[in-house]
């Protein structure tokens, strides 16, 4: 079932839209919206649903359709177990059962001590990695939050700045309160591998490039950031050097 749905995450909770929740249930969308408008005292915004408007960050990643601008509801767990209720199908019944023991189980799972022992283990192995090397105090502290991106775009296609405003999440969000357990374990996975290559003394442009599958790009960017250090050592010597000239000038 969780592996048919697209994953939506809002206000920090997994949510079905209309279209979901009806094809889940063996249902239409216009009896979804049926049953909702004939029983609105039973739903409440905020627990059992909430209201995207047409112009929030997350809109068109949930209609995957410019032409639409309606308000699209996003149902939570209870707003589908009321819905179970109100069609009183077996299909309807069963379905949910599943969609609690998967679809919705995500922070349950998130939260199991093994899970986030090993989450958190592949994380420090990676800011110890930039502190051992100098990678961090050659990005002026930000060796972290710049191969984090990487990871993040290697992960869901897009760097981070992106999926937060997809989510409608603030720009200062931590992105792993909104990722699926598959997610984050993909995530620790390429942290682990990112620490090794920074440990064997791999640059930001190989690593970037092997992280997103583009050596060829990343080959030449590590080829221009070589010659930028060339020219710049080039020119510490030639002050260094008319410096000692001055030295040996009689006064």
């Amino acid at each position: 079932m969780e592996n048919q749905l697209q994953v939506i995450n809002y206000k920090e909770q997994r949510v079905l839209t209309t279209k979901q929740l009806a094809e889940s249930y063996g249902t239409e969308p216009v009896r979804i919206q049926q049953n909702f408008s004939e029983n609105k005292e039973r739903f409440k915004e905020g627990i059992h649903y909430f209201i995207v408007k047409y112009g929030d960050p997350c809109y068109s990643f949930i209609t995957n359709n410019s032409s639409v601008r309606r308000s699209q509801y996003l149902w939570t767990e209870k707003g589908c177990l009321n819905h179970a209720k109100i069609l009183e199908t077996d299909t309807a019944w069963n379905v949910y059962d599943v969609l609690v023991d998967t679809y919705f189980k995500y922070k349950e799972l998130k939260q199991t001590p093994d899970f986030k022992f090993f989450s958190k283990k592949q994380r420090r192995n990676l800011t110890d990695s930039l502190k051992v090397s100098g990678e961090d105090e050659r990005m002026h502290g930000y060796g972290y939050s710049n191969y984090t991106d990487l990871i993040y775009q290697a992960v869901f296609g897009k760097p981070a700045s992106q999926i937060r405003k997809e989510k409608g999440l603030g720009k200062n969000a931590n992105l792993r309160k909104f990722m699926t357990p598959e997610e984050l374990i993909k995530a620790a996975e390429l942290e682990n591998k990112t620490a090794f290559m920074i440990e064997d003394g791999k640059s930001y442009y190989f690593i970037k490039g092997y992280l997103l599958n583009d050596m060829e790009n990343a080959m030449l960017e590590e080829k221009k950031n070589q010659e930028r250090k060339r020219l710049k050592e080039e020119k510490r010597l030639m002050i260094e050097e008319k410096d000692d000239d001055n030295d040996d000038l009689p006064f």
